[in-house]
């Protein structure tokens, strides 16, 4: 059995071709039965799926390095501890007065209770909110949260993040914060955010707290989300 350099290259073309998928590769010199292939016109055509092959791979490494440098997020159970509207609790030595609001939701017209601490001299802040989506559309997912709660609050999916806030100004701040989004469907989503005291200083680098001590604001920040309760009205 004869094989021609048309046959060949063809051969290699369509090959190529599947394993690109949607992507699209043409060559300069296409060949008819019977006729005379030079050398320079396939290897010019060999010289284009080279090329593509490349531009395929480089891509493909893009993605792989991206992937491989973005982390799941954690993972962490809280609590849920359901006390009445105007209950006291203690956190780490600051009081908190449980107060309550409502929220609708948007996929199904119910109104849902939501629980939470807050206390009077806003050393800890805390703002509720409520995002929606239109009937054709579901509300957009988060953009790689550091942390998902285990089981999540009520039941509600529940992710996050917890971040550090530094301000190096001539009044210079350091806080940390915790920031909470609750899905309850498809078309509604609860914003909490908790926030550490502001620690401010003169100098032009002042204190921040050590390892140990950010740590442990980390965990009363994570404490103040098991006095979240959501509950249908």
């Amino acid at each position: 059995m004869k094989f021609s350099f048309t046959s060949l290259v063809a051969g290699i073309f369509i090959a190529v071709s599947g394993s690109l998928l949607a992507s699209s590769v043409s060559v300069p010199f296409v060949f008819s039965s019977g006729q005379k292939a030079k050398a320079s016109d396939i290897n010019s055509n060999f010289t284009a799926l080279a090329s593509a092959i490349n531009g395929i791979e480089a891509r493909v490494n893009a993605v792989e390095s991206k992937a491989g440098t973005s982390k799941p997020p954690i993972s962490f159970p809280v609590a849920q501890i359901d006390m009445s509207v105007g209950s006291k609790v203690t956190v780490s030595g600051v009081e908190y007065t449980i107060q309550q609001k409502e929220f609708p939701r948007f996929d199904t017209d119910e109104v849902y209770l939501v629980k939470f601490p807050t206390n009077s001299d806003n050393s800890f802040v805390m703002s509720t909110s409520v995002n929606g989506s239109y009937d054709d559309n579901t509300i957009s997912p988060l953009d790689s949260p550091d942390f998902t709660v285990t089981n999540g609050i009520n039941g509600f999916s529940t992710f996050g993040w917890e971040s550090f806030y530094y301000s190096n100004t001539s009044s210079n701040e350091f806080s940390q914060s915790i920031s909470a989004y609750i899905y309850v469907g498809d078309k509604t989503r609860i914003p909490l955010r908790f926030s550490s005291p502001r620690i401010t200083g003169n100098t032009v680098y002042p204190t921040v707290k050590k390892s140990s001590e950010r740590e442990q604001v980390r965990k009363n920040l994570r404490q103040l989300l098991s006095y979240v309760v959501i509950t249908k009205k």
